[in-house]
């Protein structure tokens, strides 16, 4: 979108008080996590070749093959509209971000060796996200680069250890994911829809 409507909307979204995120329960979530990783093996290289970081998915393809997943969303009326995966072996390689708009409100599902790793959230001051350097990402979108705030403007939000249920979370609040011990690679499926979830984080 342009950048004014950009700007309208992170303006009418911070202005909305939502929590960092919040887990989902889902009983299914093992035979999920199992699909989603079979998928990967036989729809996709990511696995054979050691692809690291945020992945597209054909979502449509993904859905025929694990229609439990829309099941899931289905409890919440929730309509997705694109699928991906996050493939990390190290600390550093998801450094502390916000995902660029106009997308927020996201969900996270894990797929493979959760434990022994931390999501964690931060908060920082609106002007200093608003006035901080931007740079374009990967898929050609502009986005704060938050390594131009000062280490001290971030102050610890909250944590999720060895995620192991869906979350629904707020991806325009800063956060990171950091190994501790856990096994690796570690895979997490995300999802955004056409009627954001927003709710769900108030």
């Amino acid at each position: 979108c342009s950048s004014d409507l950009r700007t309208v909307y992170e303006i009418s979204i911070s202005k909305i008080t939502m929590i960092s995120f919040k887990e989902l329960e889902c009983d299914d979530i093992a035979n999920i996590s199992n699909k989603i990783y079979k998928f990967l093996e036989s729809s996709t290289d990511l696995l054979s070749t050691g692809a690291i970081g945020w992945q597209f998915l054909d979502h449509k393809k993904l859905f025929k093959e694990v229609p439990e997943l829309l099941k899931f969303f289905a409890k919440y009326k929730l309509i997705p509209n694109s699928a991906s995966v996050v493939i990390l072996t190290e600390t550093g390689q998801l450094p502390l971000h916000v995902d660029e708009l106009p997308v927020v409100a996201k969900i996270n599902l894990p797929v493979s060796n959760t434990k022994g790793w931390a999501n964690r959230w931060y908060s920082v001051s609106e002007e200093e996200l608003a006035s901080c350097e931007k740079i374009t990402n990967q898929f050609g979108n502009q986005v704060e680069l938050l390594s131009s705030i000062p280490a001290t403007s971030f102050k610890f939000l909250a944590e999720i250890l060895d995620l192991s249920k869906p979350i629904v979370f707020n991806s325009r609040i800063p956060h990171e994911v950091v190994r501790i011990d856990g096994a690796k690679p570690r895979i997490i499926a995300s999802f955004t829809f056409f009627n954001e979830p927003l709710d769900l984080l108030k």
